[in-house]
């Protein structure tokens, strides 16, 4: 991770949400840039349930 002053005071619990929040930032470039498909609502809600969200 690049040196981030705010990020830097980040507890391990937030940077890994953090981590979270921008990976998903980066998959949406990519599926609007047409580099990646979507995946059905059935899917999304098995991953958030693997990852533990539900």
């Amino acid at each position: 991770m690049k040196y981030n002053s705010l990020e830097y005071q980040l507890t391990p619990s937030q940077k890994k949400t953090w981590a979270t929040i921008k990976r998903g930032f980066e998959e949406m470039k990519l599926i609007e840039a047409g580099k990646k498909k979507t995946t059905s609502a059935k899917d999304f809600l098995a991953e958030l349930k693997r990852e533990n969200y539900l």
